[in-house]
């Protein structure tokens, strides 16, 4: 094995900086840094050892032997019999052929990784974007399933192109990276905006995409192999009209699919009346109930994303002030939950009292929303409750949860 070049040895100690980096601030995310760290730099040690190696290769032509000059013979004679068929006795000076081997070409080597990204972007597309219908309102998430589509479509448009080996694929597909990278990078710093992630844990793995996303577009640029495929040799059968069909209908098959794995996972509606039938609402997925240490009756619902929660306790004959009542509950949810307070308005229901909350809890690696109303009838008292991400979606489907609430008797 050759020593390093100077330009190697480079990204080797850039490659330790970044895992010696990656260990002090990466947490959560510490094995995604480690390992794009590694593909970073093992893919360009291995470039520049191909840049020099090709140097090397290009082999020199050996110069060509001419016979010996002399003097030349300026004496005529007469044909002979014997010269009835002259020979020609000229030597024809042929170049020696080329030592070196003839460069790579076709889709294959490094040219396949290039091409796994435009193929495989569909399939990410449509589970990336079927997560989100649990953090935006439907507005929001629809246009992100057109977004997604438009991208997927795009990607299987330029993965045709690379397949056919289109002249202008590698210009294609150096768009599709920086596009990729731009639309991917967009999405989790939005996300991050309206769920509460922390994005700074974030930030390696963010830098890891955009060097190793100049990585690809310099080998597309450099490579001999991209050179030697995309004009020299014949286009593949499918030309661009074909593909323009084709990604069309990937597009759109990608947007149907994340619309549809969305609402599949969405828990229907129904209303909910307790035994008791001291109140009703509505609410997603089974009621399950339980009771509480302090005697209170609590039914949730929901799934691990969003809960909601209805609990109904039995006031004392002495607990007469209901604004002390309600705040008094308030401020227990919000010291158990560890919350930060955001608002508190007053609110009422059919002529009872009541207070509304907005509050933010930690959770694991995000901001929760924690959004609350209590409410105080003649000899009970009611506390709502619904938890989830921070973004449009908690907040909408909180409102329907406390809209939909009734005291009945």
């Amino acid at each position: 094995m050759e020593r390093p070049n100077r330009k190697q040895w480079v990204v080797l100690w850039c490659g330790v900086a970044w895992t010696l980096g990656s260990l002090v601030v990466a947490e959560d995310y510490l094995v995604r840094a480690l390992l794009a760290g590694f593909v970073v730099t093992a893919v360009l040690f291995l470039q520049l050892g191909n840049r020099r190696d090709a140097s090397q290769q290009v082999p020199s032509a050996a110069p060509p032997v001419f016979p010996p000059i002399s003097e030349p013979n300026l004496e005529i004679r007469q044909p002979s019999p014997d010269d009835a068929s002259p020979r020609v006795e000229s030597q024809a000076v042929v170049a020696p052929a080329a030592q070196g081997r003839p460069g790579p070409s076709g889709v294959g080597g490094w040219l396949v990784l290039v091409l796994l990204g435009p193929l495989l972007t569909p399939f990410l597309a449509v589970w990336v974007v079927s997560q989100y219908s649990e953090f935006w309102t439907d507005p929001w998430f629809f246009t992100l399933a057109i977004a997604g589509g438009i991208l997927a479509g795009w990607s299987f448009y330029v993965a045709l192109a690379l397949l056919n080996r289109w002249p202008t694929a590698p210009k294609l597909a150096q768009a599709q990276l920086i596009v990729s990278w731009v639309f991917w990078i967009g999405l989790g710093v939005l996300a991050a905006m309206t769920t509460g992630v922390d994005l700074s844990k974030s930030i390696p793995a963010y830098i890891g995409s955009l060097l190793g996303t100049a990585l690809w577009v310099s080998y597309l640029k450099q490579s001999h192999r991209v050179k030697a495929t995309y004009g020299p040799l014949p286009p593949g059968p499918v030309g661009p009209v074909r593909a323009r069909m084709l990604g069309l209908a990937a597009g759109i098959l990608v947007s149907l699919l994340a619309v549809g794995i969305a609402d599949s996972r969405r828990e229907a509606w129904a209303e909910f009346h307790p035994d008791d039938g001291l109140y009703e609402v509505q609410a997603p997925g089974e009621a399950r109930q339980s009771t509480l240490k302090n005697g209170a009756v609590q039914v949730a619902f929901g799934n691990d994303v969003r809960g909601f929660v209805v609990s109904k306790a039995v006031l004392a004959p002495d607990n007469a002030d209901a604004r002390s009542y309600l705040e008094g509950v308030r401020n227990s949810v919000i010291t158990n939950l560890k919350a930060s307070m955001i608002k508190s308005t007053s609110v009422s229901l059919d002529g009872y009292p009541g207070i509304e909350f907005v509050a933010t809890f930690p959770g694991t690696g995000i901001t929760g929303d924690l959004r609350g109303r209590v409410y105080r009838s003649k000899s009970e008292g009611f506390l709502l409750l619904v938890t989830g991400p921070q973004g449009g979606r908690t907040a909408s489907e909180a409102d329907r949860f406390f809209r939909s609430f009734q005291i009945t008797r």
